[in-house]
Protein backbone atom coordinates (compact mmCIF):
# COMPACT_ATOMS: atom_id res chain seq x y z
CA UNK A 1 0.00 0.00 0.00
CA UNK A 2 1.08 3.50 -0.56
CA UNK A 3 -0.02 6.98 0.25
CA UNK A 4 0.69 7.75 -3.40
CA UNK A 5 -1.58 6.83 -6.26
CA UNK A 6 -0.46 4.16 -8.70
CA UNK A 7 0.58 5.93 -11.91
CA UNK A 8 -1.32 3.44 -14.09
CA UNK A 9 -4.50 4.23 -12.14
CA UNK A 10 -4.02 7.87 -11.29
CA UNK A 11 -7.78 8.45 -11.00
CA UNK A 12 -8.20 5.73 -8.34
CA UNK A 13 -7.84 7.13 -4.80
CA UNK A 14 -5.56 5.53 -2.24
CA UNK A 15 -7.04 3.82 0.80
CA UNK A 16 -5.72 6.70 2.90
CA UNK A 17 -7.62 9.14 0.70
CA UNK A 18 -10.74 7.04 1.26
CA UNK A 19 -10.36 7.34 5.02
CA UNK A 20 -8.49 4.13 5.85
CA UNK A 21 -5.46 5.72 7.49
CA UNK A 22 -4.11 2.46 8.89
CA UNK A 23 -4.43 0.37 5.73
CA UNK A 24 -1.57 -2.06 5.31
CA UNK A 25 -0.33 -3.71 2.16
CA UNK A 26 1.36 -6.96 1.37
CA UNK A 27 5.06 -7.35 1.97
CA UNK A 28 7.75 -9.92 1.63
CA UNK A 29 11.01 -10.36 3.46
CA UNK A 30 14.01 -12.63 3.56
CA UNK A 31 14.81 -14.32 6.87
CA UNK A 32 17.75 -16.43 7.97
CA UNK A 33 18.59 -18.47 11.06
CA UNK A 34 19.85 -16.37 13.99
CA UNK A 35 23.32 -17.93 13.82
CA UNK A 36 23.89 -16.89 10.19
CA UNK A 37 27.16 -14.93 9.96
CA UNK A 38 26.71 -11.19 9.39
CA UNK A 39 28.89 -11.23 6.27
CA UNK A 40 26.64 -13.89 4.71
CA UNK A 41 23.54 -11.86 5.59
CA UNK A 42 25.06 -8.81 3.93
CA UNK A 43 25.92 -10.78 0.77
CA UNK A 44 22.33 -12.03 0.55
CA UNK A 45 20.90 -8.56 1.23
CA UNK A 46 23.06 -6.93 -1.47
CA UNK A 47 22.14 -9.65 -3.98
CA UNK A 48 18.44 -9.21 -3.22
CA UNK A 49 18.65 -5.42 -3.63
CA UNK A 50 20.58 -5.85 -6.89
CA UNK A 51 17.90 -8.24 -8.17
CA UNK A 52 15.08 -5.90 -7.13
CA UNK A 53 16.79 -3.04 -8.98
CA UNK A 54 17.36 -5.07 -12.17
CA UNK A 55 15.46 -4.26 -15.35
CA UNK A 56 14.15 -7.84 -15.57
CA UNK A 57 12.60 -7.78 -12.09
CA UNK A 58 11.37 -4.19 -12.52
CA UNK A 59 9.55 -5.19 -15.71
CA UNK A 60 8.00 -8.30 -14.16
CA UNK A 61 6.96 -6.44 -11.02
CA UNK A 62 5.50 -3.51 -12.95
CA UNK A 63 3.24 -5.93 -14.85
CA UNK A 64 1.98 -7.17 -11.47
CA UNK A 65 1.66 -3.67 -9.98
CA UNK A 66 4.36 -4.48 -7.42
CA UNK A 67 6.48 -1.61 -6.17
CA UNK A 68 9.65 -2.97 -4.53
CA UNK A 69 10.97 -0.98 -1.60
CA UNK A 70 14.09 -2.67 -0.26
CA UNK A 71 15.34 -1.57 3.13
CA UNK A 72 18.46 0.59 3.22
CA UNK A 73 20.12 -1.77 5.70
CA UNK A 74 19.55 -4.92 7.74
CA UNK A 75 19.03 -2.72 10.78
CA UNK A 76 16.29 -0.76 9.00
CA UNK A 77 14.64 -4.02 7.96
CA UNK A 78 14.80 -5.36 11.51
CA UNK A 79 13.29 -2.15 12.91
CA UNK A 80 10.52 -2.22 10.32
CA UNK A 81 9.81 -5.90 11.03
CA UNK A 82 9.67 -5.25 14.78
CA UNK A 83 7.20 -2.39 14.24
CA UNK A 84 5.01 -4.55 11.97
CA UNK A 85 4.93 -7.39 14.52
CA UNK A 86 3.97 -4.93 17.28
CA UNK A 87 1.25 -3.38 15.09
CA UNK A 88 -0.31 -6.72 14.17
CA UNK A 89 -0.05 -8.03 17.73
CA UNK A 90 -2.05 -5.02 18.88
CA UNK A 91 -4.64 -5.58 16.14
CA UNK A 92 -5.03 -9.29 16.90
CA UNK A 93 -5.21 -8.61 20.64
CA UNK A 94 -7.92 -5.98 20.10
CA UNK A 95 -10.08 -8.28 18.01
CA UNK A 96 -9.19 -11.25 20.22
CA UNK A 97 -7.67 -13.49 17.56
CA UNK A 98 -6.60 -16.75 19.15
CA UNK A 99 -4.57 -19.47 17.53
CA UNK A 100 -5.26 -23.10 18.35
CA UNK A 101 -2.63 -25.00 20.28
Amino acid sequence: MSDQRVPEYADVPTLTELGYANAKGLWSALYAPAATPRDVLEIVRKAAVQALNSDQVATAFKQQMIRPAPSASREDAQAWDKAEVAYWKKVTDEVKVELPD
